[in-house]
């Protein structure tokens, strides 16, 4: 497949960027996470975590953070609230 790639007039790096957001695709779907309180859901499996950020080429903390809470503007405040179960499930696919 990469050889098919390059014959159709990809780069090298090009071809093995887009191997790596394609595993980084495959892989988010093996992402899960565990109900840590009745308001807050955590990645249940920090090492799949580790490996989609590398693949991805994203800040692990950050990506870790998009993924459990989200931030609410209240007045001029914005304030980051943690996400329940379900909320972070639905959060790998938005």
């Amino acid at each position: 497949m990469k050889e098919s790639l390059v014959t159709c007039g990809f780069s090298i790096s090009d071809t093995d960027f887009i191997f790596q957001i394609v595993s980084a695709v495959l892989l988010l779907g093996n992402l899960s996470f565990d109900q840590m309180s009745k308001e807050m859901a955590d990645i249940e499996d920090s090492s799949i975590l580790g490996t989609l950020s590398q693949l991805l080429q994203i800040n692990q903390e950050k990506f870790h953070q998009a993924l459990t809470s989200k931030e609410l503007k209240v007045g001029k405040r914005n304030s980051i609230v943690s996400l329940k179960l379900q909320d972070a499930e639905n959060s790998k696919v938005l």
